[in-house]
């Protein structure tokens, strides 16, 4: 009963899963998913009897589900929740059970089960060379001896990678002594690779052993956050530099790489505004953790209240109300405390019954917990280092006993957007290495707290909050108390309040950025302007930008929604070049008062340039330069056809919604970016000139004001200087005609959208011509003026996929398409004048290339094309919003390769013929 109750419980969860959420609204599934919600919540409420009754009133029809990893060797037991499952849906569902014991496949009673091979050994080697290095792995006194260890490997990937990255950058004799230890030879059974793996686990350094280990704390599957794994292991103290010059961040970074690169961890991700880095163990690699910590560490599920006197670190999965007697019960010394989070009933969680028990924690994850009230007990837990409040948006105040936490290193209060403040004396906190604080656009914290600047130990803040306290009366603050700690490090958002007023009655002479030389992003923002709030103290925008000078070691900068800007005193002329040298990224973002941008032009290492809504800007220069970007004299410089080398190391170049804008500086010449690659231009009507070098690659062009006649000298370029485009998305078709046609000899994709003026694609044809041998993606989107798209495309013969969306003025289709030999897939869509789609199509040239068609929004077809039955090699057929189409016809039986047909949203669509039973591979949606 234990098991199925699990097993239940399981598919619960897994229907929480947003990826598996999305595939299942696919089948017409996402209405009875949302009403899952609820359900799921109170799951632990619930029997096994009513959770499989929830199932099948959700579930009404096919589904496919697997239980993957399954450890059982009780046929009863298997078949009770055989039983239970069976009975889901309609008829016709599977259940696929993957496993890595032999005695689970006889419980489940597989007659035929597949077993999973192992590579060959050709395969093997070769796999080995990769993570080894084929030089070092072909040396002559290492082949036989890789080759042996291969065999103690059994031809198991993991084992594979494992192996060869303890050998990677190792002198003979370590191949040698792994050669000759007495390992046992694996099996083909997956279940005898834990040996190989515990012996990589062995030659780890105990640090990194410690550092692995705690990693068993997570549940399998669990997708781990880097940055807090990290902070975790130093909490505990596992940490140790691996050379004497180390700082604890950087050997615990260290730790990390190790690991990964010894194949401990797996499926890095980046994901969120923040890009955080996650990552996933093994399982294999999980069930080596848990060995090795044996008793120490436990996942519980509160169903016992009883933990051994060993545990140490508990990750609690429990439903809410098991949790309060889980707690209340362990009298044992936990050191660490994690818990699924998202408890939101009505019973309170025991906060309190924590702290009073568990004296000893040195890890504390409160987070998600809907906590309105932080007992002053917390002040109690001499030992904590570590403390996660996370998501808890009720929780209006810290209690002043927080600062007697001396000891602690990591503090996360994100999403407490309650909490204005933080305790008076938070300075105190001086052994404070991690803070990430509250802040979304008014809400949430009003400022930091006095004193920060004797924090020595922070170096990692996510938000430093200019504001003022509810005690100043006229929102003032003392800036010389507002001194950043100077070890921070990585990024730093610095967030001005409304009614922020800067004032230097008290002092302070600025340079409050200058002391943090570790710092390599700085972002300073005003976020409640995209609110469209005034602020007091306008008057004085300029002083802040003056006092905020960062360290010339800075790298990114980025200065958002602030519209009183103007150029500060550090960076006018050649200053930002001389206080800045080292940037590589600059953001500029609604900054009203900025009508020039002397100051970028001479950074010799920029590689990023963002502007986005800078209203009044006219010219980055307000004249041409007489001399070149060294400042050297030139007397070609004088000439109308010098060109003038403009950002040195520029790559990537954004403008969007420039209104102003008329072009770099006044004069008729043009620069030359040399290593500009992607150009991206939207919203600048009054440009009349883009920067087109020889490096650009990608060229995104839309809603701007440029109307052709750009020669290729205007654009910096001659000869073999021309620019080799591969993409370009655009909306004014006219401009392309002003570049030279060897810029398009390598383009490979092309969208053409939102061109109010093209009425036939006859005027691009000789750019057609010239990417007529590379050009393989197609898009012609929302051209509500085009008619004809009948000439040039017959050159396009490397074309894999084309779509045609949203035409609805088109009344003549390409006759030429029976020379695009190469094209894969086909869309049209939105063709609102086609009166008889069944006419035009050479669908007989298409038979042997066409892979992928989809008709979409074509309000006047009634049937499908009859010439369709030729094609013969389609695989996909999308069929979307055509409200006149009743039925597929009995002719798609001669689509062989068909494996996908999606029908949506035809309103008077009935039935599908019985001819599709002979297409056995097909899914229908």
């Amino acid at each position: 009963m234990e098991l199925a109750f699990s097993a239940v419980q399981t598919v619960f969860a897994a229907l929480q899963c947003s990826q598996l959420r999305n595939l299942l609204s696919v089948s017409g599934y996402k209405s009875e998913l949302e009403s899952l919600d609820s359900t799921v919540d109170n799951v632990g409420d619930l029997g096994l009897d009513l959770l499989v009754r929830e199932l099948r009133e959700k579930l009404k029809r096919k589904y496919l589900l697997v239980l993957d990893d399954l450890w059982t060797e009780n046929h009863g037991d298997w078949l009770k929740l055989k039983g239970y499952l069976v009975g889901l849906g309609e008829r016709g569902n599977k259940i696929v059970v993957t496993t890595r014991s032999n005695g689970t496949t006889i419980a489940v009673g597989s007659n035929n089960p597949y077993m999973l091979k192992a590579l060959s050994h050709k395969n093997s080697w070769n796999l080995f060379e990769r993570v080894v290095g084929k030089e070092q792995a072909n040396h002559n006194d290492l082949v036989e001896i890789g080759k042996n260890i291969i065999k103690k490997c059994a031809n198991v990937p993991l084992a594979i990678k494992v192996m060869g990255t303890l050998l990677h950058g190792q002198p003979v004799d370590k191949w040698q002594s792994i050669q000759r230890s007495r390992l046992a030879e694996i099996k083909n059974d997956g279940n005898d690779i834990i040996p190989i793996l515990k012996f990589s686990y062995y030659h780890l350094l105990p640090s990194l052993k410690s550092c692995f280990t705690y990693c068993a704390m997570f549940p399998k599957d669990f997708r781990i956050q880097k940055e807090q794994l990290i902070s975790l292991w130093m909490a505990h103290g596992y940490v140790e530099p691996l050379d004497g010059g180390q700082i604890i961040e950087e050997a615990a970074e260290e730790h990390f790489q190790i690991l990964a690169r010894r194949c401990f961890f797996q499926e890095f991700e980046r994901s969120g505004m923040e890009e955080t880095l996650t990552f996933k163990v093994h399982d294999l690699m999980h069930d080596v953790a848990q060995q090795a910590s044996g008793k120490d560490i436990v996942i519980s599920d509160s169903t016992t209240m009883d933990l051994d006197k060993k545990t140490r670190h508990v990750y609690d999965s429990a439903p809410y109300d098991r949790t309060i007697g889980f707690i209340t019960a362990t009298t044992a010394k936990i050191r660490s405390y994690a818990q699924s989070g998202g408890h939101f009933g009505d019973v309170q969680f025991p906060v309190r019954a924590l702290l009073e028990n568990w004296r000893s924690v040195r890890v504390l994850d409160l987070s998600r917990l809907n906590i309105t009230d932080l007992p002053n007990a917390i002040g109690d837990l001499l030992h904590l280092r570590w403390l996660n409040l996370d998501g808890n948006a009720k929780l209006n105040e810290l209690p002043e006993s927080l600062t007697k936490l001396i000891n602690l290193q990591t503090l996360f209060v994100r999403g407490c957007y309650k909490l204005e403040e933080f305790p008076e004396d938070f300075s105190k906190l001086i052994n404070l290495r991690t803070l990430y604080v509250p802040y979304e656009g008014n809400y949430g914290l009003r400022c930091m707290p006095l004193g920060m600047e004797k924090m020595a130990c922070l170096t990692r803040l996510n938000k430093f909050v200019l504001g003022h306290r509810k005690s100043t009366m006229k929102g003032e603050v003392r800036l010389e108390d507002l001194r950043l700690p100077r070890n921070l490090r990585g990024s730093l958002k610095i967030l001005i309040r409304p009614y922020y007023k800067h004032s230097k009655e008290y002092g302070g002479g600025g340079g409050y950025l200058c002391n943090t030389k570790y710092l390599k992003s700085v972002s300073i923002e005003c976020p409640w302007k995209a609110y469209g709030r005034e602020r007091m103290g306008d008057d004085e925008d300029d002083n802040v930008l003056e006092d905020l000078q960062p360290h010339s070691n800075l790298k990114e900068l980025a200065i958002k929604h602030y519209p009183r800007l103007t150029i500060p005193q550090w960076a006018r002329e050649d200053g930002l070049a001389t206080s800045l040298p080292n940037l590589v990224k600059i953001r500029l973002d609604l900054c009203f008062g900025l009508k020039e941008l002397p100051w970028l032009g001479k950074l010799q290492h920029l590689k990023t340039l963002k502007l986005y809504a800078l209203m009044n800007l006219e010219y980055m220069e307000s004249k041409a330069r007489d001399t070149n970007i060294d400042g050297s004299s030139d007397g070609a410089a004088t000439s109308s056809m010098a060109v003038e080398i403009f950002f040195p190391s520029l790559e990537n170049l954004e403008l969007i919604q420039l209104q102003k804008l008329k072009g770099w500086w006044r004069g008729q010449r043009l620069p030359l970016f040399p290593r500009l690659s992607q150009v991206r231009i939207e919203e600048c009507r009054n440009l009349r000139s883009i920067p087109v070098g020889p490096a650009v690659e990608t060229l995104i062009l839309m809603y701007s004001g440029i109307m052709g006649g750009t020669s290729s000298n205007d654009c910096g370029n001659s000869g073999s200087d021309n620019p080799k485009i591969k993409e370009i998305r655009t909306s004014n078709l006219r401009f392309l005609k002003s570049l030279p046609m060897v810029a398009f000899q390598g383009l490979t994709k092309m969208m053409i959208f939102s061109d109010y003026y093209v009425q036939s694609l006859l005027e691009v044809e000789e750019v057609f011509r010239g990417c007529s041998s590379s050009l393989q993606f197609l898009q012609v989107d929302a051209c509500f003026e085009l008619r004809c798209v009948s000439r040039g495309l017959q050159h396009l013969t490397a074309l894999e996929s084309l779509e045609l969306v949203c035409l609805p003025r088109v009344v003549e289709l390409p006759k030429g398409m029976r020379y695009l030999t190469a094209l894969q897939s086909l869309k049209i869509d939105g063709l609102a004048g086609l009166e008889d789609l069944p006419e035009w199509m050479p669908w007989r040239c298409l038979a042997q290339c066409l892979r992928s068609l989809e008709l979409c929004y074509l309000p006047k077809v009634v049937e499908l094309p009859r010439g369709m039955r030729h094609l013969t090699a389609l695989q996909s057929l999308k069929i979307v919003r055509l409200p006149g189409l009743k039925e597929v016809p009995q002719s798609i039986a001669c689509l062989p390769s068909l494996h996908s047909l999606e029908i949506w949203d035809c309103e008077d669509f009935k039935s599908v013929p019985e001819a599709l039973g002979s297409l056995t591979s097909l899914k229908i949606y």
